[in-house]
């Protein structure tokens, strides 16, 4: 019998747990530099590929046939032409890439015109000249007379050149002698004739003399600076004209384009949604880590759910005080800020008394700063009232996750205390058996031992055997029946 009750208490630890875990949602995933030195249970790990995402914007611009477009390789068919050059009398091929205009420029040079003709008379001086008449296109012109030494000048009222010019005269002389006489066409009397002729004649009685630019000798010609005209010049006696061919272009210039990669500001595991395109080139490999909490709890100890409210309600009792401490705290700045709008007012209001009025200003700016440092000092405060009341929300949302898992433990308790009961009564029951069996045993043994000593140890074994197994079935059945119960809750 000793064996058993010792069998027995050896079993029944078995049966029992001190202490179960209970674990919290995961929080979301984070990034993190290093993994966290926590149990390994507490958190999951994923590795992931994150990448600079960009977005295609073209860029483009135009070049002439030949030029450098390596940095826009992505031709088009768009194309556009240069301004035109300007006019250049060298000659220019035109190609599929040029094209070419050309113009006719007419070069001139104008012959100074005549504007005066001098008659000067060489032999025979009793010779008379009359009927003087100047033509110009076959038109008569004017013109002023008047004698320079023993030159007649013939001023003309018109410039004429040379070949529009014409004069005649008529020479009366009633002596048979040798006359002689020389014509000049001048631009300036001061300067060598244009043209001139030298007549001699013999007659008596009168001579009549017309002088054309066919009946002239060709001295020294001025001309006139060159001019350009782009309008058809005749060339004549008085102009020489030279057509030349200018020359002006313009070329093609093709448009070509080229992708800009514009990049986001952060590495992203999928596209964003204005950089859909992924640059491989930019992978990096990043970590992302969700943890949660552990709570462990002794099945020997019980921590109710009305213990977790009360400590719920101090710390809200805690915030409301604060939030009154900061209501206090914001009215103490704003009674500050208002001495301080009227400290000013008085400042502008003292203006009579030159010496009371500084004084009183030393002693407004001494206060106006005490109160600008009081409300340095409030507003400090304030912030740290804020950062506790922040604590203390933090605080409040993780008991109210600390109660949600602590109603399930209570359940969880509950349930199991029921579970308990029944392994009470079971093991009572058992126990009753086992005394019940024991007893009967016992008193069968106690009557045939009058009969023989030595059967009675035989029974007495035989009797055991069984018993020991029926106690042996019954404890492994119910340490079975605890460890399933276990394993469904865990």
């Amino acid at each position: 019998m000793k064996k058993l009750v010792w069998i027995m208490l050896l079993l029944i630890p078995l049966c029992s747990v001190k202490a179960e875990s209970y674990y919290s949602d995961y929080s979301e995933w984070k990034e993190v530099e290093k993994i966290p030195n926590i149990d390994s249970d507490l958190f999951e790990i994923k590795e992931e590929k994150q990448y600079l995402w960009y977005k295609k914007e073209k860029e483009g611009n135009y070049f002439k046939e030949g030029e450098d477009h390596s940095e826009y390789p992505i031709g088009t068919e768009f194309y556009r032409y240069t301004d035109w050059s300007s006019w250049n009398s060298v000659k220019i091929d035109e190609t599929n890439y040029r094209e070419v205009e050309n113009r006719k420029v007419y070069y001139y040079k104008v012959m100074k015109p005549i504007l005066y003709i001098r008659l000067s008379p060489k032999k025979g001086n009793s010779a008379t000249y009359l009927n003087i008449h100047v033509y110009k296109n076959n038109k008569e012109i004017s013109f002023n007379q008047y004698n320079q030494n023993d030159d007649i000048i013939f001023e003309l009222s018109e410039p004429c050149y040379v070949d529009e010019l014409e004069i005649s005269f008529t020479v009366l002389d009633n002596t048979s002698d040798e006359k002689a006489f020389q014509i000049d066409w001048l631009n300036k009397l001061s300067e060598t004739a244009f043209m001139e002729v030298y007549t001699r004649a013999w007659f008596e009685g009168t001579y009549l003399a017309s002088y054309k630019y066919s009946n002239m000798n060709q001295n020294l010609i001025l001309w006139e600076d060159e001019r350009i005209s782009y309008e058809k010049m005749d060339a004549s006696i008085h102009q020489i004209v030279t057509e030349k061919l200018e020359y002006r272009y313009r070329e093609r210039m093709n448009y070509y384009e080229k992708e800009n990669k514009i990049y986001s500001d952060i590495y992203s595991s999928v596209p964003l949604d204005e950089f859909p395109y992924k640059d491989m080139i930019t992978e990096k490999i990043i970590y992302k880590v969700r943890i949660r909490e552990k709570f462990e709890f002794d099945r020997n100890e019980f921590i109710s759910l009305e213990e977790f409210t009360n400590e719920i309600n101090k710390l809200k009792n805690e915030i409301s005080l604060k939030q009154q401490e900061i209501e206090r705290l914001e009215g103490d700045i704003l009674s500050k800020e208002e001495k301080v709008e009227i400290l000013k007012q008085k400042l502008l209001l003292n203006q009579q008394d030159s010496d009371l009025l500084n004084k009183e200003i030393e002693k407004l700016q001494e206060e106006i700063l005490n109160s600008k440092n009081n409300v340095a000092t409030l507003k400090d405060e304030l912030n740290k009232k804020e950062i506790e009341i922040n604590n203390l929300k933090a605080q409040i949302i993780l008991g109210e996750k600390t109660i949600d898992t602590l109603s399930q433990i209570s359940k969880e308790k509950e349930l199991e205390c029921l579970n308990n009961e029944k392994l009470k009564s079971q093991l009572e029951e058992a126990n009753a058996t086992i005394m019940s069996i024991t007893n009967e045993q016992s008193r069968k043994l106690e009557v045939e031992n009058s009969k023989s000593k030595e059967p009675i140890e035989i029974k007495k074994q035989s009797l055991s055997i069984p018993i020991f197994l029926f106690l042996i079935f019954i404890m492994i059945g119910i340490c079975i029946s605890r460890i399933v119960a276990m394993k469904k809750k865990v």
